[in-house]
């Protein structure tokens, strides 16, 4: 069975989740309320769980979040949120590119189709490699397009066509189709475009 504080990630507190526990349980008394204000896996939460009735639990990383929901919350659970996944199992071939513009969209989209090279392009230069490195190998972080040459077809996955109009939107590459997608988690709104180098 999967836990929450398996997740490998720096900073983990739960080897201190004894200590941490004590120390709230002294300092505490008749709380109802709990705020995990930098909650990374979520283990001290997890290992509070029990205890309030009300929690915030904060991380800048939207991929945490994603795992705060699927551990702590049943209410967005829909059948909707498989389908930008689904869609993308049933038309990515071997050697397809998987390029990300918002690496939260990534971090979802990621844990399913690992047998593909995958890139979250940070656009904007965000100082956030430290942060992001977490996600690889199976999603490489980069800055620059040297992993165009690497590939004939990219899918572009994002909650816009960014991606496409940062690298693609020229004469090397052609559109080939474009297809969002609504889902129910958190309101996501995903395109996906497949685009081809030209000959």
């Amino acid at each position: 069975m999967f836990n929450i504080q398996n997740r490998r990630y720096t900073g983990n507190k739960f080897k201190l989740m004894e200590w941490i526990s004590k120390l709230i349980d002294e300092n505490c008394v008749n709380c109802h309320s709990f705020f995990d204000v930098f909650a990374g896996t979520g283990s001290v939460t997890d290992y509070v769980f029990d205890k309030y009735d009300r929690f915030i639990v904060n991380d800048f990383l939207y991929s945490n979040n994603i795992i705060y929901n699927g551990f702590f919350l049943n209410e967005n659970y829909d059948e909707s949120n498989k389908q930008p996944i689904e869609y993308l199992k049933q038309n990515i071939q071997e050697g397809d590119l998987i390029v990300y513009s918002d690496v939260g969209v990534g971090a979802v989209v990621n844990e399913f189709l690992t047998q593909n090279n995958q890139y979250f392009y940070n656009a904007d230069h965000w100082n956030i490699y430290e942060a992001y490195k977490a996600y690889e190998p199976t999603m490489k972080i980069t800055e620059n397009d040297e992993f165009t040459n690497s590939a004939n077809r990219f899918w572009l996955v994002g909650y816009n066509e960014n991606i496409y109009n940062y690298l693609f939107n020229n004469e090397k590459y052609s559109k080939i189709s474009t297809e969002t997608f609504d889902t129910k988690y958190q309101g996501n709104y995903y395109v996906i475009m497949l685009v081809e180098k030209n000959n």
